[in-house]
């Protein structure tokens, strides 16, 4: 049986690197039918970022788009030129297994539901060395979700995320699946969130990792195989 098509949905800043690390961990996923779909509106590196597209064995789909677009609107568009069945949240910055996709859509056939979210994810904070096993939710940027069934997300600049999870939640049967492992959520200087508020997902971990227990802890987990390790 054919797997079902899954568009990788990435709205990108534009940084060279992030788009590097998000096409190599998509290149791994053992989830094969897939696409990435890259929206941008940084016109300086457009054309870098095509080209490593070109450059990446996977199919995809590109589009340069307004600088004064909000995120809810770039998703929008991110949805808006898949092609797959079903879509998921693909930020650039992240962490991911090489199952993600696998588990979450596995998940998501067998029990028939409208859209998948990982209950746990690891934090990462590569400043402070420090790791944390999440609270249980349903984690808005782990989202797989069958297209027919997907909302349009708000016009907002930050919490868009959020407005479209719940919709799914009062109108959609969705599940959690628990492989916290498959995904790594990573403090940077440009998360849309604010500090505060990732300070606060720590303090809200049912488990934190950090000092001589984190370099063998970051090696068992499966969002950061392959990456570099030096910061441990």
């Amino acid at each position: 049986m054919l797997e079902p098509l899954v568009s990788a949905l990435m709205v990108t800043r534009g940084s060279i690197t992030n788009v590097e690390n998000a096409i190599n961990f998509f290149q791994k996923q053992t989830w094969t039918n897939k696409e990435l779909c890259v929206v941008t509106a940084n016109s300086d590196n457009e054309y870098l970022i095509r080209d490593r597209l070109d450059k990446a064995d996977i199919s995809f789909c590109f589009k340069k788009v307004s600088s004064d677009l909000s995120l809810g609107n770039l998703r929008n568009i991110s949805m808006s030129i898949a092609n797959g069945e079903y879509a998921c949240t693909w930020d650039d910055d992240d962490f991911y297994g090489q199952d993600r996709l696998k588990v979450m859509m596995q998940g998501l056939l067998n029990n028939e539901s409208a859209a998948a979210f990982l209950r746990r994810i690891i934090l990462f904070d590569p400043a402070r060395k420090k790791i944390a096993l999440s609270s249980i939710r349903p984690w808005e940027n782990t989202m797989v979700v069958r297209r027919s069934c997907a909302p349009i997300y708000p016009d907002l600049h930050s919490g868009e995320d959020t407005a479209f999870v719940n919709f799914l939640l009062k109108h959609h049967k969705i599940i959690g699946i628990n492989a916290p492992g498959q995904y790594a959520y990573q403090k940077t200087f440009s998360n849309t969130v604010s500090e505060s508020h990732f300070e606060a997902l720590f303090k809200e971990s049912s488990k934190v990792i950090q000092g001589a227990d984190c370099k063998e802890y970051f090696l068992r987990l499966p969002c950061f195989r392959g990456w570099n390790e030096s910061w441990c």
